[in-house]
């Protein structure tokens, strides 16, 4: 997902300052640059409210605390954001395409494609291209979308592909690498039947994410063969 700003004004160390003395002599831009800078997600998050705040008509705070709250699960939470801003701007590029990806999530594919229609010219297009196409089954496609994005569903759409080499590649680069990055890892490896590394593997991921553990019970990958 997709948190946009842009940066205009005073310095970061300006910025800093008046925002920890009065943020009301703030500009929107500032803020938002204020926010990107944060070091907290928690203070990202208050930063966003007071752009709110201060800013109710601009959509790119309500976007942005709709990115915060997907990126930690909070579905509902970031799905009323979201749509705060689409209330402000129903073609917003980046708003579209964040809900897109939201509805994905969601597995609601029809709604999905409704806001990605939306969406042209979003930063993030061609990743909300390549899950859509990849939730699609249309894995060709979703590989050519994600090109060198390094993502678990990157990663996905080439182990679908057969593509293992460049599934490797895209793992070992994931940024935020998460239990989803280790069941990847582990199924790229029953794959190419290494079979220890595929069970350390899978371990890890149900060390980080539990639930992860019913799929693992079921997953046809981890088959003997």
């Amino acid at each position: 997902m997709t948190i946009n700003y842009e940066t205009l004004g005073r310095s970061d160390q300006q910025i800093a300052y008046q925002l920890r003395h009065d943020a009301s002599k703030l500009s929107i831009e500032e803020l938002l640059y204020a926010a990107s800078m944060a070091k907290t997600e928690a203070e990202k998050e208050r930063i966003y409210k007071t752009a709110v705040k201060q800013y109710p008509d601009d959509v790119r705070a309500y976007n942005n605390l709709g990115v915060l709250a997907f990126d930690r699960g909070l579905y509902t939470e970031a799905k009323q954001w979201l749509e705060q801003a689409r209330q402000k701007d129903m073609n917003n590029a980046e708003v579209n395409a964040n809900l897109g990806l939201l509805a994905l999530q969601q597995g609601d594919i029809v709604s999905a494609e409704n806001y990605i229609g939306r969406a042209a010219g979003a930063s993030n297009q061609n990743e909300v291209l390549g899950n859509l196409h990849l939730a699609q089954g249309k894995y060709a496609q979703a590989e050519q979308d994600f090109g060198s994005l390094k993502t678990n569903s990157a990663a996905l759409a080439q182990l679908m592909n057969n593509n293992y080499a460049k599934a490797a590649q895209t793992l070992d680069g994931v940024t935020k690498a998460d239990g989803i990055t280790s069941y990847l890892k582990a199924i790229l490896n029953a794959r190419q039947g290494n079979a220890a590394a595929a069970q350390q593997l899978k371990s890890q991921a149900i060390e980080k994410y539990p639930w992860l553990s019913n799929w693992a019970s079921d997953d046809l990958e981890f088959t003997q063969k």
